[in-house]
């Protein structure tokens, strides 16, 4: 496999979990500030304004990323430290 795909990949993987965090997180607030139950057409409109505001911080993170990632030297390669090791066999070279 190519190493942009894996790249692309495990940033997709992390991504999910946090989307699914926010997401959680946002009904369970909903669900710890309410009492009693809500009819049909009021969970509609909640449903559509959280995913909205799901929608908008998903943009809002994928652009705080991209200007870290071009803050950090990306210039459309992914660049990783594979060997740490120093040239003199030390810990301290």
């Amino acid at each position: 496999m190519p190493s942009l795909v894996v790249d692309i990949i495990g940033m997709t993987y992390r991504y999910i979990f946090l989307l699914l965090h926010n997401t959680n997180a946002m009904f369970f607030a909903r669900r710890s500030r309410t009492i009693g139950g809500f009819t049909g057409s009021e969970n509609r409109r909640w449903l559509t304004s959280a995913l909205t505001a799901t929608m908008a911080k998903s943009q809002h993170l994928s652009e705080e990323v991209y200007l870290a990632m071009l803050s950090r030297g990306y210039q459309g390669e992914i660049k990783v430290l594979d060997n740490l090791a120093s040239g003199g066999g030390t810990i301290y070279g």
